[in-house]
């Protein structure tokens, strides 16, 4: 196996960081957010936040080369993914849920290609958004973390329980019908929420 020159992957993991601030910082994108795009932990995307490559107190490395160069190819490069079959599928999903301003349910087996389809339409289009559920996410927490996304300042601070949800739905409608063309919002691994309740408001 060659090894790959530490200066290579010296500007690889800069380019990286580069680009996960600007997904921050033009996305909105939350801790969650970036966890789900890149497959680490908090602590890693602070690591990588503030461009840590090396620990401090002894120098040993934060990521491995095998990490940084799926990152790299991941975040950075502009290289069209494989035209797989599910890929061109999925990308016709979300055109077609923008199009039509609809609710779209995907569902497939683990490494059908839905993240990577994810990953590839969250750096090419300006008005995709992202957000990751988990086993924690409430309903009033994932309305927050949409609105969080949206940039939109918290006015519904001081309210509570019902009047809270709706200031903030309210809110995520207004910034959606505010634009030219649909947003594409991105909600993985939704299936954490198995009451109707939160798709009707979604709706």
């Amino acid at each position: 196996m060659i090894a790959i020159p530490i200066s290579d992957i010296t500007l690889k993991f800069q380019e990286v960081v580069k680009t996960l601030k600007e997904i921050k910082t033009k996305k909105n994108a939350t801790l969650t957010t970036l966890v789900g795009l890149t497959n680490l932990s908090k602590t890693q995307i602070g690591e990588l936040l503030n461009g840590n490559l090396e620990r401090k107190k002894d120098g040993k490395r934060n990521f491995s080369n095998a990490v940084i160069e799926r990152l790299h190819r991941d975040l950075v490069a502009r290289k069209e993914p494989a035209a797989t079959a599910p890929f061109v599928r999925l990308t016709k999903v979300a055109q077609q849920t923008q199009r039509e301003a609809c609710m779209t349910c995907v569902v497939g087996k683990t490494g059908v290609g839905k993240s990577t389809t994810i990953k590839h339409l969250l750096r090419e289009q300006s008005n995709m958004y992202y957000v990751l559920c988990d086993h924690l996410t409430t309903e009033v927490s994932l309305f927050e973390q949409i609105a969080q996304v949206f940039g939109l300042k918290s006015d519904w601070d001081k309210l509570k329980g019902k009047a809270r949800k709706k200031a903030m739905i309210e809110a995520i409608a207004d910034f959606a019908n505010r634009h030219d063309s649909p947003v594409l919002l991105a909600l993985d691994d939704m299936h954490h929420f198995n009451t109707i309740k939160v798709y009707q408001d979604l709706k």
